[in-house]
């Protein structure tokens, strides 16, 4: 992105680093403390998107370390989509957690949640670095009209993952039926709507529309940043 190589390497890797350390520092810091996520972390989609684009950083950083010896090393273009699903999934978890969880969680008096470590680096910290990640450094991300429809891969893996899990009686934590209340469908049922409240069908399109928007609103930033130094990164 930038047009000094060395400060633009350099800032990648800062950015990757501190993607990891912060996603590292919040899944711990969760594992010892008393929230709504702290008893069964792992089967929660804040704590699996931010894993996963953690993940995809390490093995972007060891890229970065083989372009070094080898300069001429390509990065594969699925990297790049996997790396892009996983973005805006981390995405998803910050307006999500912004627009719909944190009201809930004041009404009911949680509001001491939003300023733990655990809620700064996973649902805020994480999330804005990933994003300036990946619109600021995957400029050899090559997309097609049709990439934009990736967005919805993680959010459908779990949203099979939940349902398995809720079907078998999973526990969530705290005698939780569901990771989170829109996805209570046993509670909420699939297609009713009574005194305000949605059932589970209607937040999952209503989810989609949003996966599908942040989808085309990361493409779209990447493309005019693209444009602005001069790289083409649509094929077709």
């Amino acid at each position: 992105m930038f047009r000094n190589k060395k400060v633009s390497f350099t800032l990648s890797i800062i950015l990757k680093t501190l993607i990891i350390i912060f996603c590292l520092t919040g899944v711990i810091a969760g594992a010892f403390s008393d929230t709504f996520m702290s008893q069964k972390q792992f089967l929660y989609f804040t704590i699996q998107s931010n894993v996963c684009i953690a993940a995809i950083c390490f093995v972007f950083l060891i890229f970065e370390v083989i372009k070094i010896k080898k300069p001429e090393f390509n990065i594969p273009n699925y990297m790049y989509i996997v790396k892009y699903i996983f973005t805006v999934a981390i995405t998803l978890t910050f307006i999500v957690f912004s627009i719909i969880l944190t009201p809930t969680m004041i009404v009911k008096g949680q509001g001491w949640y939003l300023g733990t470590i655990e809620n700064v680096c996973l649902h805020n910290l994480v999330p804005i670095l990933a994003i300036l990640d990946y619109c600021f450094f995957d400029f050899k991300f090559k997309t097609k009209k049709s990439t934009f429809v990736y967005g919805l891969a993680m959010p459908l893996y779990y949203l099979a993952f939940v349902t398995s899990f809720i079907l078998a009686g999973a526990d969530f934590g705290d005698g939780a039926k569901a990771p989170y209340f829109f996805l209570d469908f046993k509670t909420n049922t699939w297609f009713r709507i009574v005194n305000g409240q949605l059932g589970t069908f209607y937040w999952i399109i209503i989810i989609a529309i949003f996966v599908l928007a942040i989808s085309m609103l990361l493409l779209w930033i990447k493309s005019l940043i693209n444009k602005k130094v001069g790289n083409d990164t649509y094929i077709g």
